[in-house]
C-alpha cells in the first residue's frame, strides 16, 4: 500500500465520521466500535510501516546466505535472521488484524440497521436518562 492510498483512506473515514457523527454520539455501542476500530486500523498501518522496514533492512542484507525470506540458515548473521522472524511476526498480524478490521466493519454494517439505530439510541437514552420508579 503506498502513502498516497493510506491518506486517502484516512481522508476518507475522517469524513465518514464527521457523516454519522450524530449517531456515533447517540446511539449505544457505535463508539466503541468506531474507536476500536480506528485502534485496529492504526494497529494495521503501523505494523504494515514496520513491516516495510524490515523488509528495506533485509534488502541491504542481500547475498546474505537464508533459507527463504523469513527462514534464516544455518549460517545466518544473527541480526539478519532476528529481522527474518519479526518479519514473519508480521505477515501473520497484518492478515490477523485486517480480519478484526472485516469483522469489526460488519458490526458497523448491522448497527446501521434502522431497527438498531432505534433500539441503541433508546438504549442510550435509558442510561443518560434512567427512570426510576
Amino acid at each position: 500500500m503506498n502513502l498516497a492510498a493510506i491518506i486517502i483512506h484516512l481522508i476518507g473515514g475522517a469524513g465518514l465520521l464527521m457523516g454519522n457523527r450524530g449517531r456515533v454520539a447517540a446511539q449505544s455501542g457505535v463508539g466503541a466500535s468506531t474507536i476500536a476500530k480506528s485502534a485496529v486500523t492504526g494497529a494495521a498501518l503501523a505494523v504494515t510501516a514496520y513491516s516495510r522496514v524490515l523488509g528495506k533492512k533485509l534488502e541491504k542484507a542481500e547475498g546474505t546466505p537464508v533459507e527463504g525470506g523469513t527462514e534464516p540458515a544455518a549460517d545466518t548473521p544473527s541480526d539478519v535472521a532476528r529481522t527474518q522472524q519479526q518479519l514473519a511476526v508480521c505477515q501473520w498480524v497484518i492478515p490477523a488484524l485486517t480480519g478484526a478490521l472485516v469483522v469489526l466493519n460488519a458490526v458497523h454494517g448491522e448497527q446501521q440497521r434502522p431497527e438498531q439505530v432505534a433500539v441503541g439510541i433508546l438504549a442510550k437514552l435509558g442510561r443518560l436518562f434512567p427512570i426510576r420508579g
